[in-house]
């Protein structure tokens, strides 16, 4: 038994060689010249006042409300009239880019009609004619260009 006390004398003790790490003390000026900027941090975030660089940079912006190179129109035609380029314009050589909408425009004119005239057929009769009408009428875009 005297055996085993030695061993447990001998060893060391971790936890007696650890060593806190001295926590730097602050000083009763020290905290005071804290509390002051941080007071004084607030008083500036509640204050109204601008430093002059910012007040600057707000009063720097030019006013657009009166700018002559805006369009002032009151109406969507006045606003085209204005923002046409020039009057004398080539026509549109690639008119299959508005067909389509052409097309359904045309179909939905044209559907309500032909089912007055000629009711009891299937939506897709109805589609074939209006396909054969489409061809002929001049609203196709493909005809206005010949």
């Amino acid at each position: 038994e005297e055996k085993e006390i030695e061993k447990v004398l001998k060893k060391p003790d971790k936890k007696a060689n650890r060593v806190a790490i001295p926590v730097p003390k602050v000083t009763e000026a020290e905290l005071q010249k804290e509390e002051e900027e941080q007071a004084e941090e607030a008083k500036k975030r509640q204050s109204r006042t601008v430093a002059e660089v910012e007040y600057e940079r707000l009063v720097s912006v030019t006013n657009t409300n009166r700018d002559d190179s805006l369009i002032e129109a009151r109406s969507v035609q006045e606003a085209i009239a204005q923002m046409s380029v020039a009057d004398n314009l080539p026509p549109d050589r690639h008119t299959e880019r508005w067909l389509k909408a052409s097309f359904k425009a045309f179909e939905e004119a044209e559907l309500p009609r032909l089912k007055e005239e000629k009711p009891g057929l299937t939506h897709n009769q109805y589609k074939d004619m209006i396909w054969k009408l489409w061809k002929k009428s001049p609203d196709n875009p493909l005809n206005q260009a010949s």
